[in-house]
């Protein structure tokens, strides 16, 4: 052991006799010692909770972005399927593709490409 290190433990021994051939005084050691032991303790659980508290509420706003994001997903999905839908109807009514590129504001390459795979589909 390091010289620094065993003179401080010599000097908390010789401090610890001399607080403890008092019974008073050995038995407010012994109680500050309870004391701060029970403060730590104190303060190991209120750290779990924090920490338990802090997943949880991670967890729960990573639902609800989760959610959202779905939402958000599913609407667009939902619209491109709806213009989907529009392009082919209108495509089946025999409208031009630019007629079509202008009503449901797609490019050329877009709607082609959707009345192509339904060509696929339907062969």
């Amino acid at each position: 052991m390091d010289g620094k290190v065993q003179k401080a433990l010599k000097e908390a021994q010789e401090e610890l006799e001399r607080l403890t051939q008092d019974p008073e005084t050995a038995e407010m050691y012994y109680q500050r010692v309870k004391d701060l032991r029970d403060m730590l303790s104190y303060a190991d659980a209120a750290k779990e909770e924090g920490i338990e508290l802090g997943v949880s509420q991670g967890i729960e706003q990573g639902i609800k972005q989760g959610i959202s994001q779905g939402v958000e997903q599913g609407i667009e999905l939902g619209k491109k399927e709806q213009q989907k839908e529009i392009v082919l109807a209108l495509y089946k009514r025999n409208m031009s593709i630019d007629e079509i590129c202008n009503i449901v504001n797609l490019s050329k390459e877009n709607v082609e490409e959707i009345i192509g795979k339904q060509n696929n589909i339907a062969n």
